[in-house]
Protein backbone atom coordinates (compact mmCIF):
# COMPACT_ATOMS: atom_id res chain seq x y z
CA UNK A 1 0.00 0.00 0.00
CA UNK A 2 1.82 3.65 -1.04
CA UNK A 3 0.60 6.49 0.09
CA UNK A 4 1.30 10.65 -0.78
CA UNK A 5 2.82 12.25 2.81
CA UNK A 6 3.98 15.70 1.20
CA UNK A 7 4.58 16.58 -2.59
CA UNK A 8 7.94 14.98 -2.66
CA UNK A 9 7.53 12.03 0.28
CA UNK A 10 5.64 8.59 -0.39
CA UNK A 11 5.18 6.04 2.10
CA UNK A 12 4.70 2.21 1.52
CA UNK A 13 3.41 -0.25 3.77
CA UNK A 14 4.45 -3.91 3.24
CA UNK A 15 2.33 -5.57 6.44
CA UNK A 16 3.30 -9.40 5.11
CA UNK A 17 6.79 -9.07 5.03
CA UNK A 18 9.92 -9.47 6.98
CA UNK A 19 12.57 -6.78 7.39
CA UNK A 20 15.31 -8.05 4.95
CA UNK A 21 12.71 -8.76 2.47
CA UNK A 22 10.73 -4.58 2.81
CA UNK A 23 14.64 -3.27 3.00
CA UNK A 24 15.41 -5.18 -0.53
CA UNK A 25 11.99 -3.62 -2.00
CA UNK A 26 13.18 -0.60 -0.42
CA UNK A 27 16.50 -0.67 -2.35
CA UNK A 28 15.25 -1.45 -5.35
CA UNK A 29 12.70 1.39 -5.58
CA UNK A 30 15.20 3.54 -5.00
CA UNK A 31 17.96 2.20 -7.26
CA UNK A 32 15.27 2.32 -10.05
CA UNK A 33 14.75 5.75 -9.65
CA UNK A 34 18.00 6.61 -10.15
CA UNK A 35 18.45 5.42 -13.08
CA UNK A 36 18.74 8.45 -16.10
CA UNK A 37 16.28 8.27 -18.92
CA UNK A 38 16.26 10.61 -21.56
CA UNK A 39 13.88 13.83 -22.01
CA UNK A 40 14.32 15.68 -25.40
CA UNK A 41 18.46 16.08 -24.94
CA UNK A 42 18.72 15.36 -21.34
CA UNK A 43 19.45 12.64 -19.11
CA UNK A 44 17.23 12.72 -16.31
CA UNK A 45 17.95 11.10 -13.08
CA UNK A 46 15.92 11.09 -9.39
CA UNK A 47 17.98 10.87 -6.05
CA UNK A 48 15.66 9.48 -3.30
CA UNK A 49 16.82 9.68 0.07
CA UNK A 50 14.51 6.97 2.24
CA UNK A 51 14.04 5.27 5.60
CA UNK A 52 12.94 2.31 6.86
CA UNK A 53 11.34 1.58 10.27
CA UNK A 54 9.52 -1.65 11.84
CA UNK A 55 6.50 -2.52 13.80
CA UNK A 56 6.15 -2.69 16.57
CA UNK A 57 10.10 -2.61 16.97
CA UNK A 58 10.56 0.92 16.30
CA UNK A 59 6.68 2.07 16.19
CA UNK A 60 3.33 1.95 17.86
CA UNK A 61 0.77 3.51 15.57
CA UNK A 62 0.60 5.66 12.43
CA UNK A 63 1.41 8.82 14.20
CA UNK A 64 4.78 7.38 15.25
CA UNK A 65 5.66 5.94 12.19
CA UNK A 66 5.52 9.23 10.17
CA UNK A 67 7.01 11.10 13.22
CA UNK A 68 10.18 8.03 13.10
CA UNK A 69 10.50 8.13 9.10
CA UNK A 70 10.78 11.99 9.46
CA UNK A 71 13.71 12.32 11.94
CA UNK A 72 15.33 9.92 10.20
CA UNK A 73 15.17 11.66 6.68
CA UNK A 74 16.00 14.90 8.53
CA UNK A 75 18.95 13.35 9.76
CA UNK A 76 20.25 11.38 6.49
CA UNK A 77 18.65 14.33 4.33
CA UNK A 78 22.15 14.26 2.42
CA UNK A 79 22.99 10.82 2.39
CA UNK A 80 20.76 9.47 -0.40
CA UNK A 81 19.91 5.94 0.48
CA UNK A 82 17.83 3.66 2.63
CA UNK A 83 18.09 4.43 6.48
CA UNK A 84 17.27 2.45 8.91
CA UNK A 85 15.91 3.44 12.67
CA UNK A 86 18.48 3.37 15.80
CA UNK A 87 18.63 4.35 19.16
CA UNK A 88 20.90 7.18 18.25
CA UNK A 89 18.72 8.85 16.12
CA UNK A 90 16.35 9.27 19.12
CA UNK A 91 19.35 10.56 21.54
CA UNK A 92 20.40 12.89 18.68
CA UNK A 93 16.41 14.44 17.99
CA UNK A 94 16.11 15.10 21.37
CA UNK A 95 19.53 16.24 21.87
CA UNK A 96 18.39 18.99 18.79
CA UNK A 97 14.99 19.66 20.72
CA UNK A 98 17.06 20.68 24.45
CA UNK A 99 19.38 22.77 21.96
CA UNK A 100 17.10 25.22 20.65
CA UNK A 101 15.97 26.28 24.07
CA UNK A 102 19.79 26.39 24.66
CA UNK A 103 20.90 28.32 21.89
CA UNK A 104 18.00 30.65 22.40
CA UNK A 105 19.79 31.63 25.73
CA UNK A 106 23.23 31.32 23.85
CA UNK A 107 22.28 34.31 21.85
CA UNK A 108 21.22 36.31 24.85
CA UNK A 109 24.12 36.08 26.33
CA UNK A 110 26.45 36.12 23.68
CA UNK A 111 28.01 33.12 24.89
CA UNK A 112 29.09 32.22 21.36
CA UNK A 113 32.89 33.27 20.64
CA UNK A 114 35.17 33.43 17.49
CA UNK A 115 38.63 31.92 16.59
CA UNK A 116 40.40 33.03 13.21
CA UNK A 117 42.40 30.01 11.03
CA UNK A 118 45.08 31.78 9.07
CA UNK A 119 45.03 31.61 5.16
CA UNK A 120 47.97 31.89 3.42
CA UNK A 121 48.79 33.75 -0.27
CA UNK A 122 50.86 31.59 -2.46
CA UNK A 123 51.00 34.11 -5.01
CA UNK A 124 53.26 36.42 -3.32
CA UNK A 125 50.49 38.75 -2.20
CA UNK A 126 50.96 40.42 1.22
CA UNK A 127 46.86 40.24 2.02
CA UNK A 128 46.44 38.98 5.59
CA UNK A 129 43.37 36.71 5.87
CA UNK A 130 41.80 34.39 7.92
CA UNK A 131 38.97 32.32 8.47
CA UNK A 132 36.08 33.31 11.33
CA UNK A 133 35.15 30.07 12.69
CA UNK A 134 32.44 30.13 15.48
CA UNK A 135 32.60 28.56 18.64
CA UNK A 136 30.42 27.45 21.57
CA UNK A 137 31.20 26.92 25.11
CA UNK A 138 27.88 25.25 26.69
CA UNK A 139 27.92 26.55 30.70
CA UNK A 140 27.05 23.37 31.82
CA UNK A 141 27.61 20.98 28.90
CA UNK A 142 31.38 22.41 27.60
CA UNK A 143 31.92 22.50 23.88
CA UNK A 144 29.54 22.00 21.46
CA UNK A 145 30.45 21.51 18.31
CA UNK A 146 29.23 23.66 15.55
CA UNK A 147 28.34 20.39 13.35
CA UNK A 148 25.64 19.34 16.29
CA UNK A 149 24.46 23.46 16.90
CA UNK A 150 24.00 24.82 13.26
CA UNK A 151 21.94 22.25 12.15
CA UNK A 152 19.58 22.51 14.87
CA UNK A 153 20.22 26.70 14.66
CA UNK A 154 19.09 26.50 10.65
CA UNK A 155 16.04 24.32 11.00
CA UNK A 156 14.79 26.15 14.38
CA UNK A 157 15.14 29.93 12.09
CA UNK A 158 17.48 30.69 14.79
CA UNK A 159 20.74 30.97 12.05
CA UNK A 160 20.07 34.39 11.01
CA UNK A 161 20.31 35.57 14.64
CA UNK A 162 23.96 33.68 15.00
CA UNK A 163 25.03 35.23 11.63
CA UNK A 164 23.99 38.50 12.57
CA UNK A 165 26.20 38.41 16.20
CA UNK A 166 29.33 36.85 13.94
CA UNK A 167 29.36 39.80 11.38
CA UNK A 168 29.47 42.34 14.39
CA UNK A 169 31.68 40.85 15.83
CA UNK A 170 33.92 40.08 12.94
CA UNK A 171 33.11 44.03 12.21
CA UNK A 172 34.25 44.93 15.41
CA UNK A 173 37.39 42.62 15.69
CA UNK A 174 39.03 44.10 12.07
CA UNK A 175 38.41 47.56 13.29
CA UNK A 176 40.54 46.41 16.86
CA UNK A 177 43.20 45.22 14.39
CA UNK A 178 43.06 47.93 11.92
CA UNK A 179 44.32 50.09 15.14
CA UNK A 180 47.05 47.88 15.78
CA UNK A 181 48.24 48.31 12.36
CA UNK A 182 47.18 44.70 10.84
CA UNK A 183 44.84 45.23 7.97
CA UNK A 184 43.14 41.86 8.20
CA UNK A 185 40.39 40.48 5.64
CA UNK A 186 38.06 38.19 6.97
CA UNK A 187 35.74 35.87 5.48
CA UNK A 188 32.55 34.89 7.33
CA UNK A 189 30.51 31.59 6.85
CA UNK A 190 27.02 32.29 5.79
CA UNK A 191 23.87 29.55 5.45
CA UNK A 192 21.61 29.41 2.84
CA UNK A 193 18.72 29.73 5.67
CA UNK A 194 20.07 33.78 5.78
CA UNK A 195 18.54 34.30 2.71
CA UNK A 196 15.09 34.10 3.67
CA UNK A 197 15.17 37.12 5.91
CA UNK A 198 14.91 40.27 3.76
CA UNK A 199 16.44 42.32 6.21
CA UNK A 200 19.70 40.36 5.77
CA UNK A 201 21.47 42.48 3.12
CA UNK A 202 19.94 45.57 4.84
CA UNK A 203 21.25 44.64 8.02
CA UNK A 204 24.93 44.26 6.45
CA UNK A 205 24.38 47.64 4.85
CA UNK A 206 23.67 49.60 7.99
CA UNK A 207 26.34 47.80 9.89
CA UNK A 208 28.88 48.25 7.63
CA UNK A 209 27.62 52.59 7.54
CA UNK A 210 27.86 52.72 11.28
CA UNK A 211 31.54 51.36 11.63
CA UNK A 212 32.53 53.09 9.05
CA UNK A 213 34.59 49.50 7.62
CA UNK A 214 36.03 49.10 4.32
CA UNK A 215 33.63 46.09 3.06
CA UNK A 216 36.41 44.75 1.57
CA UNK A 217 38.05 43.41 4.66
CA UNK A 218 34.62 41.29 4.75
CA UNK A 219 34.42 38.12 2.84
CA UNK A 220 31.04 35.92 2.91
CA UNK A 221 31.35 31.87 2.17
CA UNK A 222 28.67 29.48 1.53
CA UNK A 223 28.61 25.95 0.13
CA UNK A 224 28.45 24.87 -2.97
CA UNK A 225 25.01 22.91 -1.97
CA UNK A 226 23.56 25.72 -0.46
CA UNK A 227 24.40 27.90 -3.62
CA UNK A 228 22.43 25.61 -5.75
CA UNK A 229 19.91 24.99 -3.93
CA UNK A 230 19.07 28.98 -3.62
CA UNK A 231 20.38 29.86 -7.21
CA UNK A 232 17.82 32.89 -8.17
CA UNK A 233 18.12 34.60 -5.16
CA UNK A 234 21.71 34.30 -4.68
CA UNK A 235 22.83 35.73 -7.69
CA UNK A 236 20.67 38.77 -6.82
CA UNK A 237 22.14 38.77 -3.43
CA UNK A 238 25.95 38.20 -4.50
CA UNK A 239 25.89 40.77 -6.95
CA UNK A 240 24.63 43.71 -4.28
CA UNK A 241 27.50 42.33 -2.14
CA UNK A 242 29.87 42.71 -4.44
CA UNK A 243 28.68 46.01 -5.43
CA UNK A 244 29.45 47.08 -1.83
CA UNK A 245 32.65 45.78 -2.10
CA UNK A 246 32.56 42.43 -0.17
CA UNK A 247 34.03 39.14 -1.65
CA UNK A 248 32.45 35.98 -1.98
CA UNK A 249 33.67 32.77 -1.69
CA UNK A 250 32.14 28.83 -2.58
CA UNK A 251 32.53 26.42 -0.19
CA UNK A 252 33.10 22.97 0.10
CA UNK A 253 33.39 22.58 -3.52
CA UNK A 254 33.17 19.26 -4.96
CA UNK A 255 30.80 18.08 -2.14
CA UNK A 256 27.99 18.99 -4.05
CA UNK A 257 26.08 17.40 -7.24
CA UNK A 258 27.49 19.37 -10.19
CA UNK A 259 30.73 21.21 -11.46
CA UNK A 260 32.35 24.48 -11.61
CA UNK A 261 30.47 25.40 -15.43
CA UNK A 262 27.04 25.40 -13.59
CA UNK A 263 28.20 27.80 -11.46
CA UNK A 264 29.67 30.67 -13.50
CA UNK A 265 26.18 32.80 -13.68
CA UNK A 266 26.80 32.70 -9.50
CA UNK A 267 28.92 35.74 -8.88
CA UNK A 268 31.99 34.61 -6.99
CA UNK A 269 35.95 35.60 -6.10
CA UNK A 270 37.07 32.69 -4.64
CA UNK A 271 36.83 28.96 -5.24
CA UNK A 272 37.60 26.70 -2.12
CA UNK A 273 38.38 23.33 -2.56
CA UNK A 274 37.32 20.33 -0.02
CA UNK A 275 39.48 18.66 2.20
CA UNK A 276 38.11 15.56 0.88
CA UNK A 277 40.83 16.08 -2.75
CA UNK A 278 43.21 17.79 -0.21
CA UNK A 279 43.48 14.29 1.77
CA UNK A 280 43.36 12.34 -1.79
CA UNK A 281 46.44 14.90 -3.68
CA UNK A 282 49.00 12.44 -3.98
CA UNK A 283 46.83 10.35 -5.98
CA UNK A 284 47.29 10.91 -9.73
CA UNK A 285 43.68 10.68 -10.42
CA UNK A 286 42.74 13.44 -7.70
CA UNK A 287 45.95 15.57 -8.75
CA UNK A 288 44.45 15.70 -12.13
CA UNK A 289 41.05 16.54 -11.08
CA UNK A 290 42.27 19.69 -8.64
CA UNK A 291 44.39 20.52 -11.78
CA UNK A 292 41.81 20.83 -14.49
CA UNK A 293 39.36 22.82 -11.46
CA UNK A 294 42.70 25.54 -10.74
CA UNK A 295 43.02 25.67 -14.82
CA UNK A 296 39.06 26.74 -15.02
CA UNK A 297 38.88 29.08 -12.07
CA UNK A 298 41.50 30.47 -13.45
CA UNK A 299 40.05 30.80 -16.89
CA UNK A 300 36.94 32.49 -15.42
CA UNK A 301 39.07 34.97 -12.97
CA UNK A 302 38.53 33.15 -9.71
CA UNK A 303 40.96 32.37 -7.61
CA UNK A 304 41.37 28.90 -5.68
CA UNK A 305 41.59 28.35 -1.69
CA UNK A 306 42.92 25.15 -0.42
CA UNK A 307 41.47 23.65 2.95
CA UNK A 308 42.56 21.22 4.94
CA UNK A 309 46.16 21.30 4.09
CA UNK A 310 48.05 19.08 6.43
CA UNK A 311 51.38 18.12 5.36
CA UNK A 312 54.16 19.97 3.61
CA UNK A 313 53.35 16.99 0.46
CA UNK A 314 50.40 18.56 0.05
CA UNK A 315 51.04 22.17 0.19
CA UNK A 316 54.20 20.95 -2.34
CA UNK A 317 51.25 19.69 -4.91
CA UNK A 318 49.03 23.08 -4.78
CA UNK A 319 52.20 25.22 -5.13
CA UNK A 320 53.24 23.23 -7.97
CA UNK A 321 49.52 23.70 -9.56
CA UNK A 322 49.53 26.84 -9.19
CA UNK A 323 46.68 27.50 -6.49
CA UNK A 324 46.25 30.85 -4.76
CA UNK A 325 45.72 30.54 -0.96
CA UNK A 326 45.95 27.76 1.33
CA UNK A 327 45.07 27.57 4.58
CA UNK A 328 45.42 24.13 7.36
CA UNK A 329 46.40 22.85 10.54
CA UNK A 330 50.34 22.29 8.44
CA UNK A 331 50.01 26.60 8.63
CA UNK A 332 48.25 27.33 11.92
CA UNK A 333 45.41 26.00 13.67
CA UNK A 334 42.69 28.60 14.37
CA UNK A 335 43.57 31.30 16.79
CA UNK A 336 42.44 33.45 19.13
CA UNK A 337 42.48 37.14 18.07
CA UNK A 338 45.90 37.70 20.17
CA UNK A 339 47.90 34.78 19.17
CA UNK A 340 46.31 35.76 15.47
CA UNK A 341 48.41 38.84 15.98
CA UNK A 342 51.93 37.38 17.58
CA UNK A 343 51.64 34.79 14.26
CA UNK A 344 51.17 37.46 12.05
CA UNK A 345 53.80 39.52 13.61
CA UNK A 346 56.14 36.59 14.03
CA UNK A 347 55.76 35.89 10.12
CA UNK A 348 57.22 39.80 9.58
Amino acid sequence: MVYTIYANEVAAIIPTSDFNKAYEIGLNLLNKMADSIAIDRYQIGILLNGSIVQYPLHIKDSNDAIKNSAMILDQTINDFGLHEYNDEMERKSRLQGELVSELLHAIKENEFHLVYQPKISLDGSEQLSVEALLRWHHPYKGTISPMVFIPVAEESGLINEITKTVIRNVIEQTLLWKEKGLDVKTSINISHRDFNHKDFLTYIQKSMAECQIDPSFIEFEITERGVLERNDNIIKLFTNLRDMGIKISIDDFGTGYNSLIHLVQVPMDYLKVDRSFIINITKPKYQKRIQRLISLAHDLDIKVIAEGVETKEQLDFLKDMNCDIVQGYYLSKPLEADALEAFYKNRV
